[in-house]
């Protein structure tokens, strides 16, 4: 739904970073990068999540999430509506 694959890591496997970046994606189209630390999904820390959690909530077809990312040290709010592509 959202274009971007997740892999966790860390000690307790709760730091959260886009692997993979489809292109025309949602998440591609919203600005997001391959390599992008997510912090907070919808307010709530990331470490709050497993990695299946986390797929999880960007598979809500219809539903709007905001992402608040680490790129080079700086925070950035991204949001974009979860979808249906092929």
């Amino acid at each position: 739904m959202s274009g971007i694959r997740i892999i966790s890591e860390g000690e307790d496997f709760h730091k959260h970073k886009i692997f993979r970046l489809i292109e025309d994606s949602p998440a591609a189209a919203a600005g997001l990068k391959e390599g992008d630390e997510i912090v907070k999904i919808d307010g709530r820390s990331s470490s709050e999540f497993t990695q299946e959690e986390m797929k999880k909530l960007l598979m809500r077809e219809g539903k709007k999430v905001t992402l608040t990312i680490r790129r080079s040290g700086e925070l950035l709010n991204v949001t974009f509506r979860l979808e249906r592509f092929v």
